[in-house]
């Protein structure tokens, strides 16, 4: 059975993140980022050294003083879409969001913890880590389309709860959004919920139904970008198609083809999930923080010591002043 969180809770967790110990002593050790790099192919890059890496903060070099790849199962909450815009215009939207979930269960390893908390109007922790996979199934296999009818979007309201549940956090914690992007329910604001994520290290990463005009439910559509953005996270995703000539294509109008093409992307943007969480390097590096937000600002160097084209890489981007 789901649990309901309130708005004051989540407000409260979201304002004074639970920093556990196992966390705040991977950051004793200083300031670090998390990378990860990828081949043309879509392979990670496991042999670089600290030589490969360049790291500015705040504008100014920085010294490399170590970097590590690791390889190990990683915690995944993911945070399911049920408000009234996931419905769509036919079965497709909810079909998609579905095999994405589905995907992820088959895809990833039982040995990855993976919790399900959905989120409309409120929030509800379908299944805790402890319950395991059976239940998020079973949730699966009983919602219909008509359960998210009329219902608002509380996305970071959900992002809160799933930091709650990642406490004490880990290197590696992911949230894995399932969304078209929306927020017009929340109780936290986007600015809130940013310090919270990067306040315990948690990377967020997201499957977007985009609706390529986007209306005023979607306006947290560029937050959440921004938020993926910041944590080293990514956003994978598909499309969605005009009803009709002159009818705008968001909320109720707009129409998603459910096919092999999409199956293919869902699919393949699953695998990605997963080389991108439970594989990264860890940079440590030499400057220290200053008491404003850090930017970093990172680049994959080659033997000659420029820049790398034959790469693509992502990177924790922001950390909050030293404390």
């Amino acid at each position: 059975m789901s649990r309901r969180l309130s708005s004051l809770a989540i407000s409260v967790l979201l304002i004074f993140p639970l920093l556990g110990t196992e966390y705040d002593a991977f950051k004793q050790e200083g300031p670090f980022i998390l990378v990860n790099v990828l081949d043309r192919r879509g392979k990670p890059v496991v042999d670089l050294s600290k030589e490969n890496f360049q790291v500015r903060c705040n504008g100014k070099n920085t010294t490399v003083l170590d970097a590590h790849y690791s390889v190990a199962p990683r915690r995944i909450v993911v945070l399911f879409d049920m408000s009234g815009s996931m419905a769509g215009n036919d079965s497709s939207k909810w079909q998609i969001a579905n095999e994405a979930l589905s995907d992820l269960l088959t895809i990833t390893t039982t040995d990855v913890p993976i919790a399900l908390v959905t989120f409309s109007d409120g929030v509800h922790i379908i299944s805790g880590f402890e319950q395991g996979r059976r239940a998020i199934t079973e949730w699966i296999n009983q919602k219909k389309t008509k359960d998210v009818a009329q219902k608002r979007t509380a996305l970071f309201d959900a992002m809160a709860a799933a930091v709650h549940l990642l406490d004490p956090p880990r290197a590696g914690d992911t949230i894995y959004a399932i969304t078209d992007g929306g927020d017009n329910a929340s109780h936290v604001s986007a600015r809130m919920t940013r310090e919270g994520l990067l306040a315990s290290g948690i990377r967020l990463f997201a499957f977007v139904l985009a609706e390529p005009n986007q209306g005023p439910e979607y306006e947290g559509m560029s937050s959440l970008v921004q938020l993926a953005t910041d944590t080293g996270g990514f956003i994978f995703g598909v499309t969605a198609t005009s009803l009709s000539p002159g009818l705008p294509s968001y909320g109720p109008s707009a129409r998603y083809e459910y096919n092999d093409r999409v199956r293919d992307t869902i699919k393949s943007s699953t695998y990605l999930l997963n080389l991108r969480v439970h594989g990264f390097y860890v940079l440590r590096f030499g400057n220290s923080l200053s008491r404003k937000t850090n930017k970093i600002k990172a680049d994959i160097l080659g033997a000659t010591g420029s820049p790398r084209k034959d790469v693509s890489f992502t990177y924790t981007r922001v950390i909050l002043p030293a404390r």
